[in-house]
């Protein structure tokens, strides 16, 4: 079930982002993952409308949207089960155009994303990540 993010639900969330943030970008370091949390707390889920989706009663999956699709998050042990794409065709019932832009080495993320029938385009930011970025869309 997917529904609106809720206060209670920090704590399954930072640790469905983690997860699913090692396993898509081994190529992050310790430090920068760590000042990502913080950001998630501080940054995004502040300003960001976010969703999770919820099964038997846990958060197994996330998606943040904002001006872009800040990110949508599975628990490694629940990819390939349908849960990014009823979260993203979740995001796409509310919003005409959606931007996400994934790191250039996320080969999971660029896949998935090509699945969903979004298209590559010129531009992106490294956005503090210090690894190059690239710009998927709708």
């Amino acid at each position: 079930m997917i529904r609106k993010y809720d206060a209670d639900d920090l704590a399954e969330l930072l640790d469905v982002w983690h997860d699913a943030s090692q396993m898509a970008h081994p190529f992050l370091t310790r430090g920068f993952l760590d000042q990502e949390r913080r950001n998630v707390i501080q940054e995004y889920l502040p300003i960001a409308e976010t969703w999770v989706f919820e099964e038997e009663g846990r958060v197994v999956g996330i998606a943040l949207i904002g001006n872009q699709v800040g990110g949508i998050f599975v628990t490694p042990s629940r990819r390939g089960q349908g849960i990014g794409r009823a979260l993203m065709d979740h995001a796409r019932a509310s919003h005409n155009h959606l931007d996400v832009e994934v790191f250039a080495a996320n080969e999971i993320g660029k896949s998935v994303l090509r699945r969903l029938r979004f298209r590559g385009r010129q531009g992106g930011s490294a956005r503090r990540n210090g690894g190059a970025g690239a710009t998927i869309t709708t």
